[in-house]
């Protein structure tokens, strides 16, 4: 993962793509709905991405 897939998934987030977007139900990873999306976009997606782009998953 690199800089171009970060800005790829902010332009998707900025955007309300919840199909590209939506990620997580919780940015807690104790939180049964870590990592399962939800059919909505805040913040906790945006942390869940975060969290997987630092730890180079993809």
């Amino acid at each position: 993962m690199d800089a171009e897939d970060f800005f790829y998934y902010l332009d998707r987030f900025a955007a309300n793509d919840i199909a590209a977007a939506d990620l997580a139900g919780s940015s807690d990873p104790g939180d049964p709905s870590y990592g399962i999306p939800n059919g909505g976009l805040d913040g906790s997606d945006f942390f869940y991405y975060n969290d997987i782009f630092v730890h180079g998953c993809t």
